[in-house]
């Protein structure tokens, strides 16, 4: 048997076309399996790409979050501050005059 067919383009090749896989041939041949893990790796690349992105957006998002409780925070103290110097002055005064 001096060729083999590949599995995955159904070639028939040499048998100097296929990687060794310990005592046995690969069902792939070389340029198929050279595609295979190119196409695997690209596709794993720009997944951990999407991924890195997500992870940078959400660390974006929960900062600019924390930077909106501490606003709201110091805005709710800021009104309460307000509604306090506000209240003697709305309160109704008694005449001293009658």
């Amino acid at each position: 048997m001096t060729k083999k067919a590949c599995t995955k383009c159904l070639e028939q090749r040499p048998l100097s076309e296929f990687y060794q896989k310990g005592n046995r041939l690969d069902s792939y041949c070389k340029k198929c399996k050279r595609a295979d893990r190119r196409s695997k790796y690209v596709s794993q690349k720009s997944t951990d790409a999407i991924a890195g992105v997500q992870r940078l957006l959400d660390v974006f998002f929960s900062l600019q979050s924390d930077h909106l409780d501490q606003h709201l925070t110091r805005l709710k103290s800021l009104i309460r501050k307000a509604e306090t110097k506000t209240e003697p002055m709305l309160a109704p005064k008694e005449e001293l005059c009658s």
